[in-house]
């Protein structure tokens, strides 16, 4: 593959890395916090008591799989006031 090529291909800068299709997406902790409005210091709490989302850890990061975090979001008791 020729360098022009490889450069066509490549991401643009600051843009989120390609995914394959209908491979897990995982999210840091700070993207969930950007997705979902909780903040940073709940989700480790929830980790710590092992409430909360289900995450996964890749040596000493945390991750959380995509479609697993808004599945537990939707499974969530909701009430009216």
């Amino acid at each position: 593959m020729t360098p022009a090529r490889e450069e066509s291909i490549a991401a643009a800068p600051g843009a989120p890395p390609r995914r394959a299709p209908g491979l897990p997406v995982y999210l840091t902790p700070a993207e969930v916090v950007v997705r979902t409005g909780f903040a940073m210091q709940t989700l480790a709490n929830w980790r710590a008591r092992k409430v909360g989302p289900p995450y996964l850890k890749v040596g000493a990061r945390v991750r959380y799989d995509e479609a697993e975090l808004y599945a537990w979001m939707r499974s969530q008791p909701t009430t009216s006031a």
